[in-house]
């Protein structure tokens, strides 16, 4: 309960202060805090989203414009035709 507490202090304070001149630290600090809370908030439910798994080959195969085939299907006419 005290690190959920203090994310949402944090979380709260920072949004609420309208005189913060926000930059990329703060933004980065909002993104860790708010990471931070969601994992919390899928920890209690036994899992996180799917896509939150990553493997390094897949994060290499990304960076360097690899194209997963499972995820944008070509449409190859090899199917076989069905009518409705």
């Amino acid at each position: 309960m005290a690190l959920r507490n203090f994310l949402l202090k944090e979380m709260a304070s920072m949004c609420s202060d309208v005189r913060l001149r926000w930059d990329s630290h703060d933004f980065v600090r909002l993104r860790n805090l708010t990471i931070c809370r969601q994992t919390m908030f899928n920890a209690r439910r036994g899992a996180e989203p799917e896509p939150a798994r990553l493997i390094i080959k897949e994060c290499g195969d990304a960076l360097a414009g690899a194209r997963e085939d499972s995820l944008n299907p070509r449409p190859t006419g090899a199917g076989p035709r069905v009518k409705i």
